[in-house]
C-alpha cells in the first residue's frame, strides 16, 4: 500500500476475471492493473487487452456518483501493455455502468496482503476519499 500511495500513477495489480458473453463468458484475467488494463483470453484461447478509462473532472459534486460508477472501455486485439498502445487493434469499445449493489460488492473484494492489511484498507480508503474531495469540492485534479 505504501508504494500504491507514494507512485504518482498508483499502481497496483488486479485480480479476477471479466464475465462477458463477447468473450466467452467468465474469462480469467491473466495479468491486470487497477488502472483498468486487464490481460485475458476470449473463448478461442486469442489473446485481448481490456482497456478503461475514468476522467472525471473537476466540477459538481452530484456529478460524483455517475462519474465514479461509469468506466469508458476499449477491447484490443492482443496483449497490449502500454497505455494507448497501437500495436493491437481495436475490437470494441463501450461503457460500463455499476449499480449500487455492484459497488458495494466490489468493495468487499479488495484485498492486501502484509501485517497491517486492515491499516492499509483504511490508508487506501482516506487516499480515495481525498481524491474524490479534491475534483468534485475543490475543482482540483
Amino acid at each position: 500500500m505504501d508504494a500504491f500511495l507514494e507512485e504518482p500513477d498508483h499502481e497496483a495489480r488486479a485480480d479476477g476475471w471479466i464475465d462477458s458473453p463477447s468473450f466467452g463468458g467468465r474469462r480469467p484475467v491473466l495479468h491486470g492493473t487497477v488502472r483498468y488494463r486487464l490481460h485475458c483470453t476470449d473463448t478461442d484461447g486469442l489473446p485481448r487487452t481490456f482497456t478503461g478509462r475514468k476522467d472525471p473532472a473537476p466540477g459538481a459534486p452530484v456529478r460524483l456518483w455517475a462519474d465514479t460508477t461509469r468506466l469508458t472501455f476499449r477491447v484490443l486485439n492482443g496483449h497490449v501493455h502500454e497505455p494507448g498502445g497501437t500495436d493491437a487493434g481495436l475490437l470494441g469499445t463501450g461503457t460500463a455502468h455499476l449499480g449500487a449493489t455492484d459497488l458495494a460488492r466490489l468493495l468487499t473484494t479488495f484485498r492486501t496482503t502484509g501485517p497491517h492489511g486492515t491499516a492499509a484498507l483504511t490508508r487506501f480508503g482516506r487516499f480515495l476519499a481525498g481524491e474524490l474531495w479534491n475534483t468534485y469540492a475543490l475543482g482540483h485534479r
